[in-house]
């Protein structure tokens, strides 16, 4: 039974009796079930890939063997300072060969990992991941190429694929060429070829950066050994891991795009995406109030906050993941929804049963 005060009011517990509340835990039960998988789905989403990375500087330079060629693992890549000086020449001729020769020391990589990407410099988090003029990566065991062309996206879908190419460790020579047509040809064996991507060169930013091994921003490394990497823009032939341009030093220090910009990503995606997070943040708040209706709604409101807040956050941490006010600012107005909705129908309640005889 309730405590009653000696004025004639009613405590809290009271007014949770009136309710019915006290008599009926299941509704409590499921209202927390809820609260909890909504809680379990915010943090998945968020952290996902769930693989952690301490913010600070870390060591982004390029194994350099005895013959030339470039080892790459983890954080490490090779980039040019600004645009590589064959680009503007491949843009004016709309013409450019790209030569490799590749070896890959893991079967099942994804992203896709970038091989080689000629991308600009990140200004927002993971912009050259996702815009970028060219990329030559390995998705699982395939070979893919992406290039912004007439009627593509700035990701350059749909891409060209060699299936399985890359999943045997072995060498492989890889040869991709420009012009009015887009052919790609593994080991001197024609893979997969698009015709009529004329116009590509005119799509092309001149000042985009080359990267070996990685994305600019580091977030799709790539693991691999690439022993030959030339280009013909036009007239020009050019021996990419032999250039001046190209900065493999040793030892490389750089600080991960997720601090610098984590006040300035605003975008969300898609509307359905957006959508998704205020009905989230709803559900959240709303079984929030349900489960714990002894409680005042500004409680309901400050578990939202902290929740979303730690849940972006967090994604500093997470490799891949980068804060988004945007979506913090959804989950956390469908959390006040949510809440306030709830809320109100548990007072809508209260007064039903107090006018009742």
């Amino acid at each position: 039974m309730g405590q009653h005060r000696g004025d004639g009011g009613t405590t809290t517990e009271d007014r949770t009796d009136a309710l019915g509340l006290a008599a009926a835990p299941p509704e409590v039960r499921i209202a927390r079930v809820l609260s909890a998988v909504g809680i379990v789905v915010l943090l998945a989403i968020s952290w996902s890939p769930f693989r952690l990375e301490w913010p600070g500087l870390v060591v982004s330079g390029v194994e350099t063997l005895a013959e030339g060629a470039l080892r790459f693992s983890d954080d490490q890549f090779a980039s040019t300072a600004g645009a590589p000086g064959w680009l503007t020449a491949a843009i004016d001729a709309e013409h450019l060969e790209v030569s490799l020769r590749i070896s890959s020391s893991v079967e099942d990589q994804r992203g896709p990992a970038r091989i080689l990407a000629l991308s600009a410099t990140p200004r927002e988090a993971q912009e050259d991941v996702i815009a970028h003029d060219l990329m030559i990566g390995q998705d699982g065991p395939d070979l893919v190429v992406r290039m912004v062309r007439p009627g593509t996206g700035p990701q350059g879908r749909p891409e060209l694929v060699a299936p399985g190419v890359l999943g045997d460790g072995a060498w492989h020579d890889v040869e991709l060429v420009l012009d009015d047509d887009a052919t790609l040809a593994v080991d001197g064996q024609q893979r997969a070829r698009e015709t009529g991507v004329t116009g590509w060169a005119a799509a092309w930013d001149p000042d985009h950066r080359l990267s070996l091994g990685n994305t600019l921003s580091g977030e799709r490394t790539w693991s691999g050994t690439i022993a030959r990497a030339e280009v013909v823009a036009g007239d020009e032939r050019v021996d990419l891991l032999a250039s001046d341009e190209l900065d493999v030093a040793g030892v490389r220090r750089r600080l991960p795009p997720r601090l610098s910009v984590a006040a300035s990503r605003v975008g969300t995606g898609p509307l359905r995406i957006g959508v998704f997070h205020v009905l989230l943040g709803a559900m959240i708040g709303g079984s929030l109030v349900f489960a714990r209706p002894a409680r005042p709604l500004a409680h309901g409101l400050w578990v939202v906050l902290g929740l979303a807040a730690v849940a972006n956050l967090g994604k500093i941490f997470v490799v891949m993941r980068h804060p988004s006010v945007a979506t913090f600012l959804l989950q956390v107005g469908g959390g006040g929804l949510g809440a306030m909705a709830a809320f109100g129908s548990l007072r809508r309640r209260a007064s039903a049963v107090v006018r009742s005889p």
